[in-house]
């Protein structure tokens, strides 16, 4: 289909952070993205393919093969997208700093060290690898959130304190006589030369010294409005010539997505974007911290995106759902449901939340979310689950039956930790044994049973790496219970204290905390106020 709005309208698929999508799935959402009318697709690889001679590089992390990467790319070309390939060449790599054949090379936990050779004939291997993948010669580099570039054992070895700036635009024109090579036009993420205050450079500097025919990305994944972004934007075209925008479709906040936040943020961005001239807009679906929700969840948003780039609707409720099910094969209505693991209330989100991770992951002994939550919240719950049960879903069946089995857990984790305190302050053994045998017990075998469930949908969407790091978090949980059920039948039986729950239970301290606004989706912050080892 044909766009109008923008020259180029692309999704970027993040394919590293704990889930790589199959090649199937990939291929799926190329053939659904071009029927929404984008053109392009990336996949955010960071270090999430194989290099020939280099075994530790993405080691047990499922990453593309270059007859993989020739695959999908065969398909994109069929479907008229290109498809573009985002490496990281400088940050973002903390993988590969824990083996020794590389430790040498970074500056920082996850920062390469800037002008060292070793470096430079790694990041070729990179650059040749995707050469070989992948038939575009546009190359996105990343290169973003290096905030402490330069200080670490760059500092040590030069016994200097150099600019930020001036080492990223460095190792930034290194870089590109090395895709030279391979006829590639770069790309970067721009916030390290918009935001980084570490920089004595002066913008128009900025501007000179970056090679003309790159194109600095600035991105921005809040809500805001589209005067405030028209003024961030302009302000970052002091910086660089050639610039496109990135804004997010919301599919990091735990289990579930949030499409309507993605809309609502998108819309004004593609407005400023246009009045003001920038003819690359893309979409990111990032993963972090495990890539828990599925791909296919923020359909809706990519859906009414296109339409809004295009001209064809100025708000969500014009979109035409008919079509969207034609292509799609599930109903808009039903895929945007998946928005209730996050917002069970349906209210208008105008921030982050990831209810759908820590309503699973809160400790049951120590854990303070439920001060946060509506008193209905376990009811809604129930009834969102009877909603799941009641959609077949067809190919995304596993998504759906992953839904109704986390919706059903939260019926009881949402007060569970509430219910114990209440019954033990007031000594109520009888109720304690029945939160025992009527909640503690039953919740540790639907945990046990969502992750089967889980396990079904990841190999629905994903390469099995990753699933561990979960089920990891999953073990911890059902241990925890144990733990809990053993400590309750210890104070009923000989009335020995539960510390824990003699100590006071504080509100959430984060400022502006609400069950709609709190996002932390770390489970190691959620299971203990204590390090987890």
């Amino acid at each position: 289909m044909e766009n109008k709005g923008f020259k180029r309208l692309s999704v970027f698929v993040e394919c590293s952070t704990e889930s790589t999508p199959t090649v199937e799935t990939v291929k799926n959402y190329i053939r659904i993205l071009s029927q929404f009318g984008y053109n392009e697709l990336y996949l955010g690889l960071t270090e999430g393919y194989k290099i020939e001679g280099e075994p530790y590089f993405n080691y047990m992390r499922g990453g593309y093969t270059i007859e993989q990467l020739q695959e999908m790319d065969a398909c994109a070309k069929e479907y008229g997208i290109e498809l573009i390939a985002n490496i990281q060449v400088l940050g973002h790599l903390p993988f590969l700093k824990k083996y020794a054949v590389y430790t040498d090379m970074f500056d920082t936990n996850e920062v390469l060290l800037v002008d060292d050779e070793r470096v430079y004939a790694l990041v070729e291997k990179m650059i040749a690898t995707m050469a070989k993948g992948l038939s575009s010669r546009r190359l996105h580099i990343g290169m973003d959130e290096c905030e402490y570039i330069g200080q670490g054992r760059y500092k040590n070895l030069h016994s200097e304190d150099e600019d930020g700036g001036e080492l990223i635009l460095r190792h930034l024109n290194r870089v590109n006589e090395i895709a030279k090579k391979y006829g590639y036009t770069l790309e970067i993420w721009g916030d390290m030369l918009s935001e980084n205050k570490k920089s004595r450079l002066p913008a128009e500097e900025i501007k000179a010294r970056i090679p003309e025919d790159i194109e600095t990305i600035y991105w921005y994944y809040g809500p805001i409005s589209e005067e405030d972004i028209s003024v961030k934007i302009n302000d970052f075209l002091k910086t660089a010539t050639k610039v496109g925008y990135a804004g997010a479709g919301f599919k990091y906040c735990g289990f579930g997505p949030n499409n309507y936040l993605a809309e609502h943020t998108l819309f004004p961005q593609m407005s400023a974007c246009k009045k003001i001239g920038i003819d690359h807009f893309m979409i990111t679906l990032w993963s972090d911290h495990g890539g828990l929700c599925s791909i296919y969840s923020i359909l809706p948003a990519l859906y009414v995106a296109a339409e809004f780039a295009r001209g064809e609707i100025t708000d969500m409720s014009q979109t035409n759902k008919e079509r969207f099910k034609e292509i799609v094969g599930i109903s808009y209505d039903e895929m945007y449901s998946l928005d209730l693991l996050n917002n069970p209330f349906q209210r208008p989100l105008d921030d982050f939340n990831s209810r759908s991770y820590w309503l699973l992951f809160d400790d049951v002994l120590t854990g303070n979310k439920h001060l946060m939550l509506t008193e209905s919240t376990a009811e809604r719950y129930a009834e969102i689950e009877k909603y799941y049960a009641s959609i077949d879903g067809g190919d995304f069946a596993p998504i759906f039956r992953m839904a109704q089995k986390l919706a059903k857990i939260f019926t009881t984790t949402s007060f569970i930790g509430r219910d114990i305190r209440t019954a033990y302050k007031a000594k109520d053994k009888k109720e304690l044994q029945e939160i025992i045998d009527n909640k503690l017990i039953p919740l540790k075998k639907d945990l046990e049973e969502f992750a089967d469930i889980y396990r079904v949908y990841w190999d629905h969407d994903n390469m099995a790496f990753g699933v561990d790091a979960l089920l990891t978090g999953l073990g911890a949980v059902n241990m925890r219970y144990s733990y809990t059920i053993a400590r309750l039948r210890e104070y009923i039986a000989s009335d020995r204290k539960v510390e824990e729950l003699e100590a006071e239970l504080l509100p959430v301290g984060e400022a502006r905390a609400t069950e709609d606004t709190f996002h932390e989706t770390r489970y190691s912050y959620l299971l203990s106020c204590c390090n987890i080892i």
